[in-house]
């Protein structure tokens, strides 16, 4: 049987992070120009992440790259900086699944992250299953 997209092709493009409420959760991350390191230390911890359930959303000056696997609108780029990123010495935002901010920081540390999403109590129910 080959599965249909059709009927789902509109929702494929993210256009609010509220999507993802009590699927995911969010990090958002303001790449500072010159930054290399950012994917590829995304891209190291794919099975924490994933373990996690969490989608990054990198934006930079070129646009946005992330793990969602489909698009993410300009809309919802312009939005996230408008929004979470006003205040410079801030590069990264955790997003809980409830959809509320958990924690703003001014350098990216994944391990920090992982350390505070394991304390919430969706993840502990997570991790008992």
């Amino acid at each position: 049987m080959i599965p249909s997209f059709a009927h789902c092709e509109k929702q494929q493009t993210l256009n609010d992070t509220n999507n993802l409420k009590w699927k995911n959760r969010v990090l958002l991350i303001q790449q500072k120009q010159g930054d290399s390191q950012t994917l590829i230390l995304l891209k190291t911890a794919k099975q924490q992440i994933d373990e996690r359930h969490m989608i990054w959303i990198v934006t930079h000056e070129s646009g946005t790259t992330s793990n969602y696997p489909h698009n993410i609108s300009t809309k919802l780029t312009n939005q996230i900086t408008k929004e979470h990123f006003t205040n410079k010495n801030i590069c990264a935002v955790l997003i809980g699944k409830d959809g509320h901010v958990k924690a703003r920081y001014k350098n990216l540390d994944l391990t920090k992250i992982f350390a505070l999403i394991d304390t919430m109590p969706m993840r502990q129910r997570e991790m008992r299953k």
